[in-house]
């Protein structure tokens, strides 16, 4: 059942990113692809990311593959848009993971919290968010050529 739904997250995200332009709208397009599938499969997400724990040692390797998968997904995109320009430097593969983190929490209370936000609602919130995130390492001419103010609130201005 895990492997099916890796397998198809994998597929979806390939079909979704392929009719986007430029990495990042590529790797917001993976996300929101991935995170609604999550919201379509909620019997299966529950058991990947709430009911796992315990289930024994087979299990435990399996549900760690199936996050391993989505997080070498994530960072074979984050890559992309670092070697393209779109995205200076990062360890993609901590980033990779600290998404799914993300990710996992928030599935963790969209899932637990009966009065909560359901997760079809915080696909496109979470996947700007995440995108967000990169914003601070996203690449344009004016970046290399204008100096501009420091955004470190601890700076006298």
């Amino acid at each position: 059942m895990l492997q099916t739904l890796v397998h198809r997250i994998v597929r979806d995200v390939d079909d979704a990113i392929d009719v986007r332009q430029g990495a990042v709208d590529k790797i917001e397009g993976a996300l929101q692809t991935v995170l609604r599938t999550f919201s379509r499969h909620e019997k299966a997400t529950r058991l990947l990311f709430i009911e796992a724990t315990g289930l024994g040692r087979a299990f435990d390797r399996q549900v760690m593959a199936a996050h391993r998968a989505f997080a070498t997904l994530i960072a074979k995109h984050l890559q992309t848009a670092v070697d393209d320009g779109s995205v200076a430097p990062l360890n993609v593969q901590m980033t990779a993971y600290a998404w799914l983190g993300a990710i996992h929490e928030v599935l963790m209370m969209s899932l637990i919290e009966p009065d909560g936000q359901s997760l079809e609602e915080l696909v496109d919130p979470l996947a700007h968010l995440l995108v967000s995130s990169l914003q601070a390492n996203v690449r344009t001419v004016t970046d290399e050529t204008v100096p501009t103010k420091s955004s470190d609130p601890c700076q006298d201005s």
